[in-house]
């Protein structure tokens, strides 16, 4: 999904302290960002479906530059709007870091505001990317941990009265509306990742009783490995084998496929969650992830 980018706005080319100017990123920037990702020690990059050419000349990302080079830049992805994910923080030098978490995130949460955005999140723990983000106001929002199952011989486990099948195009309002109950705000996924998820050449299965969908399951192939990247029950039936029958189900298909093992990553205070894989054969991988988040108000409603 590509979001495109408004108009520049009055934003460009404000002039900063230090005789810098603050502007919008753009594809031409690809090489003197790299370029300073390279060089420097405070840059913080997270995953990301996007390239960094992509997240410059697409999304809401910003540069500061000086004597016309790229001092500090700000990169963030709207894929999984209205959750704003950045995606890269970097500053030149030390000093130069309070532009970065000044006036440079005060213009990128000014623009996720007018688009409507309901929040901003960061992945990251290191000192300095913490400690500029806790002075903005951010909060940490969540530890994720990481699970693996080495071999996929499972067989059915879960509510065997459930009626469990590959999920199609026409289930996705439904899916969706299991994600809404399912999950936070922070963490649910928009309508657009759930049509490119079912024509994805992933395995989708869905859950039914009595007509009525009441959970689904996404796993992929990830290195000869099964990634299940969501399994979303709606909370009237937890506890009752909805989400164990849909995770062996899936795994019985990509064992099928020809993977060796499966992963999976959950919070690490979602005893729930964490009940469930390890029930189903999971481990800890001792993988730990810190999510930082900001509640940007402006602009957005709650559907």
């Amino acid at each position: 999904m590509k979001r495109k980018r408004s108009n520049p706005g009055d934003a460009d080319g404000s002039r900063l302290p230090n005789h810098g100017a603050l502007r919008r990123a753009t594809a031409a920037d690809l090489g003197a960002v790299t370029m300073l990702c390279m060089m420097s020690r405070r840059c913080h990059h997270s995953r990301s479906r996007e390239s960094v050419e992509e997240l410059l000349a697409e999304q809401p990302s910003y540069v500061w530059t000086r004597a016309q080079r790229v001092q500090a830049v700000a990169l963030c992805s709207m894929y999984r709007h209205p959750v704003a994910l950045m995606r890269l923080l970097a500053a030149r030098h030390r000093d130069q870091t309070a532009v970065l978490f000044g006036p440079l995130l005060d213009h990128v949460e000014s623009e996720l505001s007018r688009l409507a955005a309901g929040w901003i999140g960061v992945e990251g723990d290191t000192g300095w990317l913490v400690d500029g983000l806790q002075g903005r106001g951010y909060h940490l929002h969540s530890e994720v941990v990481g699970l693996q199952r080495q071999g996929l011989d499972i067989g059915v486990l879960g509510n065997a009265a459930a009626s469990v099948r590959a999920a199609y195009e026409p289930d996705a309002p439904r899916i969706e509306a299991v994600d809404r109950a399912a999950f936070e705000p922070f963490w649910r996924i928009n309508a657009e990742i759930i049509n490119e998820t079912l024509s994805s050449d992933g395995c989708v299965l869905v859950a039914e009783l009595d007509d009525e969908l009441v959970g689904y399951v996404s796993v992929n192939a990830v290195g000869g490995w099964a990634y299940v990247s969501r399994i979303g029950v709606v909370p009237s039936m937890h506890g009752q084998g909805i989400g164990s029958r849909l995770l062996s189900e899936a795994l019985i298909v990509m064992r099928a496929r020809g993977m060796q093992g499966s992963l999976v990553n959950t919070q690490a205070d979602n005893a729930r969650s964490l009940g469930l894989y390890r029930a189903a054969g999971y481990a800890l991988t001792g993988e730990r992830r810190s999510y930082w988040a900001k509640r940007l108000s402006a602009g957005y409603r709650e559907p």
